[in-house]
């Protein structure tokens, strides 16, 4: 486990210390800190998959029409993943919830409300061989 500085972190990937300290703050190397220094092979793979997995967030170099463009592909993008995951049984639909939920609650429901009478009954007999 070889502990590096920023700067040396920075001089390694070919940017700036400035530029790790902002990723630092973004929680990119979250888990790679340890006495204010880099793991290097922790910091190099958080590093290479921030690069991997980062969207577009530089939006000054996009016109406006780019802009609102790119938004709307994320959101479609995550509309479809959405989808996706109610065909595959990952989430239900709403009304089929609600619809499974009122018929237990219905079930429960005349379970107590039986309850009284049958516990009445047996009260009644009790108290008739009683006396």
């Amino acid at each position: 486990m070889e502990l590096i500085t920023q700067t040396e972190f920075a001089k390694m990937v070919g940017v700036s210390q400035p530029y790790i300290a902002k990723l630092i703050r973004k929680g990119v190397f979250i888990d790679c800190i340890k006495d204010k220094k880099l793991i290097k092979e922790c910091a190099l793979k958080a590093y290479y998959n921030s690069k991997k997995r980062k969207s577009i967030e530089d939006y000054s170099r996009l016109s406006p029409l780019q802009k609102v463009q790119v938004k709307k592909d994320e959101w479609a993008a995550k509309l479809n993943e959405l989808h996706y995951r109610v065909q595959t049984g990952e989430f239900k639909d709403r009304e089929e919830t609600d619809k499974r939920a009122e018929n237990v609650l219905v079930a429960f429901r005349n379970k107590m409300l039986a309850l009284p009478t049958k516990r009445l009954r047996h009260w009644s007999e009790w108290m008739t061989k009683k006396k």
